[in-house]
């Protein structure tokens, strides 16, 4: 099973010259806990790494600039903890200036689900758990992993994969959710408006 987990990708040292030289410039500043892409900032220099680096305290990663968005993917899975877990269900993504998907498509991506499952031989993650990936010179690399329902629950809802009727079933009725029966498909998020005048 091959697995992409660069050594260069990700570190959590906090000085600027030797993060530059090993991620090269620009690259990402990120929260180490967040959600929909809140509070990474691009690094360009050594004076805005000092700025962000103060706000976000030592709960930050740095973290090199992989792929573009036209090649970003989003794929959840169940896990048992014991290195188990359903077939993961990967959704071919654009973001929203928000940070959360706005539009995504169901793909069947070989080395994405080798991947996912070799991490969660290695995590053993319990419920819900959330990987993104982006595409680099033909390479899937591993960006996050989130121990959490996440954003783009609703969409893979929609396409047969229910990860909050799965927490029912093993949290509170002690079952093992069945496999997914997965729909291919795209979606569309979008906000609307309900008005009701009286």
């Amino acid at each position: 099973m091959k697995i992409i987990l660069k050594q260069f990708l990700t570190y959590l040292d906090d000085n600027y010259d030797i993060l530059s030289e090993k991620l090269g410039s620009p690259f990402l500043l990120k929260p180490r806990k967040s959600y929909a892409s809140k509070g990474i900032e691009k690094i360009s220099n050594k004076m805005e790494f000092e700025f962000f680096k103060k706000r976000q305290g030592k709960q930050f990663m740095a973290q090199k600039i992989v792929g573009d968005v036209e090649h970003e993917y989003t794929a959840a899975t169940f896990g048992f903890g014991d290195g188990t877990c359903i077939k993961p269900i990967i959704l071919k993504r654009k973001l929203s200036q928000e940070g959360a998907t706005a539009k995504a498509r169901v793909v069947d991506i070989l080395q994405i689900e080798q991947n996912i499952y070799r991490m969660v031989e290695l995590l053993k993650p319990i419920g819900p758990t959330n990987f993104q990936f982006r595409c680099d010179n033909d390479e899937y690399l591993l960006l996050e992993t989130n121990p959490r329902i996440s954003s783009s629950t609703s969409l893979r809802t929609a396409f047969g994969y229910n990860e909050s009727e799965m927490c029912i079933e093993y949290f509170i009725e002690h079952k093992r959710p069945a496999e997914a029966i997965i729909r291919k498909g795209s979606a569309v998020r979008y906000i609307a408006d309900y008005v009701k005048l009286e």
